[in-house]
């Protein structure tokens, strides 16, 4: 609402005001409401308001110089037959009219990685070619109405630059090529590994490799205010995962490995248990030869004793 002040000298006065600017508002006519006009004041004072509609979808303000236009009237016998209206351009200057309120909320999350899709039993190493299937989680002081997945990207230490599977609510051909899908807060991916230039590789890099890689996941979360109107507000949650991941080859290699390892180390104990076994068979002997000496000094005794008596 404005309110324009004019003063005409008696007995002129303004019957009708309208804005005959352009405008992306709309302003209606208005009636010119008389403050102090009559015989003893000399003047004609009077306040003209306009009612300025449509701000709050125009920017919250409304600024600008307005054009408008009054009709004169006269009230005395000694009148012209006809008046001419008078325009005037005023300049208005608004600050940010729209109310807001600020709602404070805490969301917060996690990713979790799994081998199967049954989302049973978390783990963070992978084959390079399988399939790694992730669920998010949410924890939320609001009443979460939807969410949604803007973006998913992942980047590794020789190459920072993000490798979007997801961008902007779509699947990217990287993620296409690589059988991503995603559904709730579950999403699924392949990685693929290769040396060569091919944009729908994750990785590049030898086949025979193992490597660390960061996994981006940027949700969209949609939640309900405690006012009464219950407005829809929303808030952008970043999530983040590691996941390691190597070729088939490296781990037959770490497993023939420790298996030559296990042999190395059985061949060191072996010579030892032979020892012990070489050293328990000699006391063996050595007990045996005791025993049969004792029994030969006993019977030299007792036969040289009946040959005294």
């Amino acid at each position: 609402m404005v309110t324009i002040t004019s003063i005409l000298t008696y007995p002129f006065k303004f019957s009708t005001a309208t804005f005959i600017g352009t405008s992306v508002f709309t302003i209606q006519d208005s009636t010119p409401l008389d403050e102090t006009c009559d015989d003893n004041s000399g003047d004609c004072i009077q306040t003209t308001t306009f009612i300025i509609q449509d701000i709050s979808t125009n920017g919250c303000t409304f600024s600008g110089d307005y054009e408008f236009q009054w009709t004169q009237v006269c009230r005395g016998p000694n009148c012209p037959s006809s008046l001419d209206p008078i325009s005037a351009t005023v300049s208005l200057e608004s600050s940010n009219i729209c109310f807001s309120i600020k709602v404070y909320s805490s969301i917060s999350g996690s990713i979790e990685s799994y081998e199967q899709d049954d989302y049973s039993s978390p783990q963070t190493s992978f084959m390079v070619g399988n399939y790694i299937f992730f669920q998010a989680y949410f924890v939320s002081d609001v009443d979460v109405d939807h969410f949604l997945l803007v973006n998913l990207y992942l980047t590794y230490d020789s190459f920072p630059s993000p490798r979007y599977l997801f961008q902007n609510g779509i699947s990217t051909q990287l993620g296409d090529s690589n059988s991503f899908f995603a559904l709730d807060n579950q999403f699924t991916f392949s990685v693929s590994v290769g040396i060569n230039e091919d944009e729908d590789l994750i990785i590049s890099g030898s086949s025979d490799i193992a490597i660390t890689f960061e996994v981006f996941a940027e949700y969209e979360i949609f939640y309900k205010t405690t006012f009464r109107k219950r407005s829809i507000q929303s808030q952008q949650l970043s999530l983040s995962k590691k996941i390691s991941i190597v070729s088939s080859s490296n781990s037959n290699s770490k497993i023939n490995s420790k298996t030559t390892q296990d042999i190395k180390q059985q061949q060191k104990q072996q010579p030892q248990h032979e020892m012990m076994k070489a050293s328990s068979t000699t006391s063996t002997i050595v007990s045996s030869f005791s025993l049969v000496l004792i029994s030969l000094i006993f019977s030299f005794v007792i036969s040289h004793y009946w040959q005294w008596c």
